[in-house]
């Protein structure tokens, strides 16, 4: 209880002028008793002067809670957004007190259960695959995390560390983080802290206080920074809102202030088949195939050639069940028929660290379940897509069928499929080029225009194959080869054959 009298005095208008032009108060005296309780008080006079008065508030974000407090109690007014299904991003990592700066670029599939990241580690971190360019794909059906350095190619299965976009279930194993976990919205209680301008888009913003992390005692302030429904952000041809912009980490006490910023951040399914992880079965198993649609199909496939390669990439996964990880390099090229080459990769190389590891076709099973189905007119390319208008669907001819088998040098081998491609037949381990109306013997090594878009890593390889029943294959065994291959994907040839026509590759 407090009794007192206020004296305010104020500039008189007639003998003094401001620099807003209004009457304003300069100052302000109080005297009184204050009580503390019903028997106990004491006086109090204060004296009150003002400065630099306005009569309007410039800055509206005063009344706003500063960034990185929480406050104890406080109802969350505003949930976080939620995120999409699949999507992809690029990441800038700014370790404030280190003094680092590291780009990231992040691709989401949770209907495949896969992450794949390219990123360059710095120095500093002491990396143990070294400071080129890695792209690393994790597969979370099977708990296999697979590392490639892009610059030499080579690769190294492992298991799943733990990283941004697993949980640990237990000591032993990981799970994939859902789209409602990305951001660690499920272990953090976050309230809504309003607008703030961050990179100059107005953003909602969301704090909150994670206990016992980067380690046991330690709490972190974790603020989330979304565009508002105001600001729109046009990607891969759509618009879309609450686009993440930032999240900040930090501890001052233990020296964290993390800064992520996020770019081109795109709300769809990012394209599995930039999920590469052929590399680790260069020394593997692995199955080569061509297959060979009607040409008549050429325009509607040239217009919507990743979609074509989506859908084959479809029938393969579900036809022969395997997962899209293992269907590797998958090439289309146009000539007078549509040519498809893939690789069907083996089952993965180790075991990971998943609790419930997805059982998968061995490729055996897989490949001859391809041949069959091939032969038989069984395997079907499913089109679902307007862009392919009238197209329901296609067809491989039998005809053109081929395996390429992946030999060491001086070693034997035998074909599985037994077409030629094309028009251009095996017979003897002569090979009649029809087409071109070239015919070369075995003993000397033939490049095809067409193969020499794929040169990669370092690998010997031949290709055989048979007459085709058609009620049965016919395999050659047994066949000696001294065919020199000096890449993964391509022939080095002391003899080059040119069609009057070259192939043209759509890929």
């Amino acid at each position: 209880m407090c009794i007192s009298c206020l004296f305010i005095d104020e500039t008189d208008p007639n003998e003094w002028d401001t620099s807003v032009g209004q009457v304003v108060p300069v100052g302000a005296y109080v005297k009184g008793i204050v009580y503390d309780t019903n028997t106990v008080s004491h006086p109090m006079e204060h004296y009150y002067n003002f400065f630099h008065f306005r009569p309007t508030v410039d800055d509206p974000t005063v009344f706003e809670t500063p960034a990185g407090v929480q406050c104890p109690g406080r109802q969350n007014t505003k949930n976080l957004p939620k995120m999409p299904n699949g999507f992809s991003f690029t990441s800038e990592f700014i370790d404030k007190t280190r003094y680092t700066i590291s780009f990231m670029q992040e691709f989401y599939d949770y209907s495949g259960q896969a992450v794949l990241y390219n990123y360059r580690p710095l120095k500093i971190e002491n990396n143990k695959f070294g400071t080129n360019t890695l792209m690393e794909v994790h597969d979370f059906s099977t708990g296999v995390a697979y590392v490639t350095d892009t610059m030499h190619g080579n690769c190294t299965a492992q298991k799943i560390e733990t990283t941004f976009d697993d949980r640990r279930v237990d000591l032993s194993h990981v799970s994939m983080r859902n789209p409602a976990q990305f951001f660690y919205f499920d272990v953090i209680n976050y309230t809504y802290e309003g607008v703030k301008k961050i990179r100059n888009i107005d953003c909602d913003s969301w704090v909150g206080i994670r206990a016992n992390w980067p380690s046991s005692g330690v709490n972190t302030t974790w603020m989330w920074y979304f565009a508002t429904a105001d600001w729109v952000q046009v990607n891969t041809g759509t618009e879309q809102s609450s686009t993440p912009i930032r999240l900040t980490i930090d501890n001052g006490d233990v020296g964290i202030h993390y800064e992520y910023n996020l770019y081109n951040f795109a709300k769809n399914k990012p394209d599995i088949l930039k999920f590469d992880i052929s590399a680790c079965y260069v020394n593997g198993n692995r199955r080569k195939f061509q297959l060979n649609f009607p040409g008549s199909y050429a325009g509607a496939v040239t217009q919507n050639m990743k979609l074509f390669k989506y859908y084959i990439l479809i029938s393969l996964t579900q036809q022969l069940q395997i997962s899209s990880l293992r269907v590797a390099n998958l090439k289309v090229f146009i000539d007078q028929d549509i040519l498809v080459v893939f690789e069907i990769l083996d089952v993965a190389p180790i075991k990971g660290d998943v609790t419930n590891v997805v059982q998968e076709t061995p490729l055996l099973t897989a490949a001859n379940k391809l041949v069959k189905m091939v032969n038989n007119n069984q395997f079907f390319v499913l089109l679902q897509d307007p862009a392919f208008k009238n197209l329901v669907g296609m067809v491989p001819k039998k005809t053109g069928f081929v395996e390429i088998t992946y030999l060491l040098q001086n070693t034997t081998s035998s074909s599985d499929t037994g077409n030629g491609p094309d028009n251009r037949v095996y017979k003897n381990l002569d090979i009649k080029l029809i087409q071109f109306g070239v015919k070369i013997s075995t003993s000397k090594s033939v490049i095809l225009p067409f193969m020499r878009k794929f040169c990669r890593l370092p690998r010997l390889y031949s290709a055989h194959a048979a007459a085709i029943n058609t009620q049965k294959i016919t395999m050659p065994t047994n066949i000696p080869t001294k065919t020199l291959i000096s890449s993964q994907h391509c022939f080095i040839p002391p003899i080059v054959v040119e069609p009057q026509q070259p192939f043209r590759q759509n890929s």
